[in-house]
């Protein structure tokens, strides 16, 4: 799905993404809302499609000047939707789809030499593992963190130079890393986030997987390929 510059495909102009799932209403998302209906939480439909044609491009600015993208999830009901990111063969594109190891982004330095090893690991023993069905629980709990971390000439990925953030409101400590390492942050929020630390939040309903499925997706579209 292409997304140019000045506009979106029709049917995300018509999308009715603007109720939110949860009755809560944190004070910073006032302007991405339009008020309450029937006890829902109702967003702007016109303030979602500004926001992530803002985000696309930004993403697109990034990635044409050289940059690197990470998309970064916590939460297991998301994942499958972060992990289908390894069919797409972009190089400017990392991820880590499950739950955070602390320091990633403050001590990349470090945490990357565990990356490398285990990009090492899989070169050297993938094919073994995949033919005798071994994974043990170590490489299993390794793999989950740090599987989209690893480029296709297995050295750990760049530092990003920007960050998609798909459940923010449940990952202060993540958006605290990006903050303190100055990386711009893409954020997926709901009526109840905190946009404290997001510098370009989309506002968005986290329990529509297909919408959270597609806003992605668009944002990612304007990635060319390699």
């Amino acid at each position: 799905m292409s997304t140019s510059r000045n506009q979106l495909p029709l049917q995300w102009q018509h999308s009715r993404l603007g109720i939110a799932r949860r009755r809560a209403w944190h004070p910073s998302t006032s302007e991405l809302m339009h008020g309450e209906r029937n006890g829902m939480i109702v967003s702007s439909p016109i303030e979602y499609r500004n926001n992530l044609l803002r985000a696309a491009r930004v993403v697109d600015n990034i990635v044409s000047n050289g940059g690197h993208l990470w998309v970064i999830n916590t939460s297991p009901t998301l994942a499958p939707l972060v992990l289908s990111l390894s069919n797409i063969a972009r190089d400017s594109i990392s991820y880590s789809s499950h739950a955070w190891t602390p320091g990633t982004l403050t001590n990349w330095s470090t945490v990357s030499r565990s990356v490398l090893s285990y990009g090492m690991f899989k070169q050297r023993c993938s094919e073994l593992l995949q033919e005798d069905s071994l994974e043990f629980p170590r490489y299993k709990r390794v793999k989950r963190h740090f599987q989209g971390l690893i480029s296709k000439d297995g050295t750990p990925a760049p530092h990003p130079d920007l960050i998609i953030m798909l459940n923010p409101g449940t990952s202060p400590r993540v958006i605290d890393e990006a903050q303190r390492m100055h990386i711009p942050v893409i954020g997926f929020v709901e009526s109840d986030t905190s946009l404290k630390g997001i510098t370009y939040p989309i506002i968005i309903n986290l329990q529509n997987l297909r919408d959270v499925y597609k806003t992605l997706t668009t944002l990612l579209s304007v990635v060319p390929r390699k």
